[in-house]
């Protein structure tokens, strides 16, 4: 639609145009005239139907009583645009170990009236195994609007993936915790392979003993899978509900008769670059110390190896000793 009016100002002559005559040019960008229409009165409307996508040029002249004509006219340009923009969302590498970086980017592009932004989601930490996406939006200067997701998995470097344990490695047992205790922290001594349940909004979750050393317990949180190694006295948290808070809170508080005690909690802490490194520290320090705790435990067993052959070398001489006394 293109509302011209038509004035004429020149002295004597000004407010001569209640017959004049409006001639409206349709083009191309290019120049091409695709219409023209003539109206007899000085301010008008006009619409033009059936239109396709592109660049248009609206023109238009003026002719007062006197006959004089303004040949110079003023343009205007529009756009017409229906499609939407192309938004292109990817990550890379599509494939990654707990706590290595993931680049993801977003690009768009239109054709016809231009793109006048584009958005996306903020890129979702590494340290957790599980499939994440990133999604990019474009809008145009039309208003149309499209979007591009892309995925990247986190593994740990086990190679387990997101695959977890099975219900079949839980053989000591699964115990509930209830939302009131849960809320409140609950403690218990657990075997390996043996495990708590716990509700995290309206899923069920898990958190088991997959090993123990001598001062370390690997904790596994599932159904989102999830290890860490933890210290006697280490809390970590655990992401599970995917947003961007924590949800559980586990703490490794001995290492007893071949049990972990520990205290589960339900939290809400918002995940910053802070907290992530903490947790990253955290599963460093833990790693260390349960390949030290391996390493004692190996040179422990070389060492009873040793005596009892001693002692076995010991008893045969003896016993040879004592027949030939005989």
């Amino acid at each position: 639609m293109a509302n011209i009016t038509l004035n004429d100002t020149d002295g004597a002559y000004a407010g001569n145009v209640t017959d004049g005559i409006i001639t409206y040019y349709l083009l191309w960008e290019n120049g091409t005239v695709i219409n023209t229409t003539v109206t007899s009165t000085n301010s008008d409307l006009i619409n033009f139907t059936g239109l396709g996508e592109g660049t248009y040029i609206i023109n238009s002249t003026g002719n007062d009583t006197l006959g004089n004509m303004n040949s110079t006219g003023e343009s205007r340009t529009i756009v017409l645009d229906t499609t939407s923009p192309v938004a292109a969302a990817t990550c890379t590498p599509s494939s990654i170990i707990i706590g290595v970086g993931v680049t993801c980017t977003c690009s768009a592009s239109d054709a016809l009236s231009g793109v006048a932004s584009s958005t996306a989601t903020s890129t979702p930490t590494t340290y957790y195994s599980g499939t994440y996406s990133y999604t990019c939006t474009a809008t145009d200067y039309a208003g149309n609007s499209a979007s591009d997701i892309a995925s990247y998995t986190i593994i740990n470097e086990g190679g387990t993936g997101s695959s977890g344990t099975t219900t079949s490695f839980w053989t000591k047992g699964t115990q509930t915790v209830t939302e009131e205790q849960f809320q409140n922290s609950y403690t218990k001594a657990l075997q390996v392979r043996q495990r708590l349940k716990v509700k995290v909004e309206t899923l069920n979750h898990y958190v088991g003993v997959t090993e123990l050393t001598a001062t370390t317990a690997t904790i596994s949180v599932e159904s989102d899978p999830q290890e860490a190694t933890l210290i006697v006295g280490d809390e970590r948290m655990f992401e599970v509900s995917g947003d961007d808070y924590y949800d559980v809170l586990v703490k490794l508080n001995s290492i007893e008769s071949s049990k972990a005690n520990i205290t589960v909690q339900s939290i809400h802490e918002l995940i910053t670059e802070d907290t992530t490194g903490a947790e990253e520290g955290l599963e460093d320090a833990g790693d260390a110390a349960a390949e030290e705790d391996e390493a004692a435990a190996d040179e422990g067993s070389k060492v009873w190896w040793i005596t009892g052959t001693i002692a076995l070398v010991l008893v045969i001489v003896g016993i040879i000793f004592y027949k030939k006394k005989k």
